[in-house]
């Protein structure tokens, strides 16, 4: 499953991670800045936050990197 994420801009990834208090919607004015700048801006919605389901297997630093590059591959 992609998760939800917004991205803007082509050049080196940047990756932003909210904290539990938001979702991938928060870092718009950052997104929309750093496209401005050359950069490859990456906003996601960490697993279990907004509309992704929790990861299978649960919460574990080896269940975070399929997600996560599923959505930088795009």
């Amino acid at each position: 499953m992609i998760p939800n994420f917004a991205m803007l801009g082509s050049g080196p990834t940047v990756l932003m991670l909210h904290d539990a208090d938001t979702d991938h919607l928060g870092f718009a004015p950052q997104v929309e800045l750093l496209a401005s700048q050359g950069y490859r801006a990456i906003a996601w919605d960490m697993p279990g936050y907004h509309a992704n389901p929790p990861p299978y297997g649960g919460y574990s630093l080896k269940a975070l990197p399929p997600r996560r590059m599923a959505c930088s591959k795009r």
